[in-house]
């Protein structure tokens, strides 16, 4: 696996913005594509952990199904936990590997830094949680805007380094005024995912083989969803940056 970390000599590391609008949602994709061409081992790799486990977990949801057997409750909340800890700890490990541009980064290393950021992660995402939660309850376009406000939360944490509602005003600040350009590059490559996923609308899903078929799709998507985003959190970071230099300058 000695090929995983190296580096294209003519990556495309993304798309940089030319103008104050943000590139097209073929452009941030196709961006993304190169890029998981090139770090796709490594990538799924760093979710293989949580496959696995998720695997397990379905396997055990459908046993407990069609036996009752409460006794197996115990360690079905157990083993929930677990895959949900290993859960936060790839998303920010994968999260670390797509935001450090320009040197190698392994596996190993990416998972150190997913662990150290476990508790701060987990904070952002409660915050995030809550807050879109309540946009939901209270109607759902509230919180189908939140959603959007908010997306780039945990980008920013690891990015950025920033933490808490820190990280979270940043994405605000970095979604205002294009809120509905993020929104229609949201929809679009959500409708894409949508149509691999549809052929299991024929498979039952409560069986251990479209449990498994189902975690394969989302193993081998997942990466190329995470730089999609990545890049959308990109264009506006470069953005943002351009109207405060222009700012600065008038």
């Amino acid at each position: 696996m000695n090929d995983i970390n190296q580096v294209p000599p003519t990556q495309n590391q993304g798309p940089e913005p030319q103008s104050n609008s943000l590139p097209d949602a073929t452009v941030l994709l196709g961006a993304a594509w190169e890029r998981y061409k090139h770090y796709w081992k490594k990538y799924i790799l760093l979710l293989l952990p949580l496959f696995a486990a998720s695997i397990v977990l379905g396997i055990l949801t459908v046993s407990i199904s069609r036996s009752n057997a409460g006794a197996f409750s115990p360690l079905m909340l157990v083993f929930s936990i677990g895959v949900a800890i290993v859960g936060i700890i790839a998303e920010a490990a994968i999260i670390y590997s797509v935001v450090t541009e320009g040197r190698e980064v392994s596996i190993t290393e990416a998972y150190r830094k997913g662990a150290s950021l476990f508790w701060s992660f987990l904070l952002v995402q409660i915050i995030t949680g809550l807050i879109v939660g309540l946009g939901f309850i209270a109607l759902v376009i509230p919180g189908i805007y939140l959603a959007v406000r908010y997306s780039f939360s945990a980008f920013v944490l690891v990015d950025e380094g920033k933490k808490g509602m820190e990280a979270l005003s940043r994405s605000r600040d970095l979604v205002k005024g294009r809120w509905f350009e993020v929104f229609i590059r949201f929809v679009f490559v959500i409708v894409l995912s949508l149509i691999p996923f549809a052929i299991f609308f024929v498979i039952d899903s409560s069986s251990t083989f479209g449990q498994i078929l189902q975690n394969l799709l989302s193993l081998i998507l997942a990466p190329l969803w995470i730089l999609y985003v990545y890049n959308v959190y990109k264009a506006l970071k470069g953005s943002v940056s351009k109207q405060t230099a222009e700012q600065r300058i008038t």
